[in-house]
């Protein structure tokens, strides 16, 4: 496990990027974007997330539970756009649906009984809530978001 004294050793950091320190006193920007487009960097043969790094540098230890981009833009690693969070409230901050989703709006879906009806849920809890059926997409998920607003403490919508 990498500590902050390594880190500080092979990298410059500034504001959410760290720069390998080269040979030759230049540097070089670090980290590659993986699938999900998290900035993932290799130290001593291991690779860590750039975000872990950042919380890592900036509070001196990793952070021990799961890190929540705030914008949730995966490769802004600013300190100021992280915080820490369980999986369920980083769940909360989340602004897209499903690539699978089929009305293309977080917190609604075609309704199982009656295809000309749409579905808002949400999960509170660990469980699902259901808010209604409505003739019209945009406004299942206009109760999706008033709910959203109201029970998801992480959400930025």
């Amino acid at each position: 496990m990498v500590t902050r004294e390594r880190l500080v050793e092979l990298f410059n950091y500034d504001n959410g990027v760290f720069r390998r320190k080269l040979v030759n006193g230049s540097t070089k920007r670090a980290g590659t974007p993986d699938k999900d487009g998290y900035i993932q960097i290799q130290i001593d043969g291991k690779i860590y997330k750039a975000h872990q790094l950042v919380w890592l540098h900036e509070e001196g230890e990793f952070p021990g539970c799961g890190l929540d981009h705030i914008d949730t833009i995966t490769s802004n690693n600013a300190r100021s756009n992280l915080r820490k969070a369980t999986d369920s409230q980083n769940q909360q901050n989340k602004r897209k649906p499903y690539s699978n989703s089929k009305v293309g709006l977080l917190g609604v879906s075609i309704c199982s009984r009656n295809k000309s009806l749409y579905k808002a849920t949400i999960v509170k809890d660990k469980k699902q809530v259901f808010l209604g059926r409505f003739i019209c997409a945009i406004a299942a998920h206009g109760a999706y978001l008033k709910a959203k607003r109201d029970i998801h403490e992480f959400g930025t919508i």
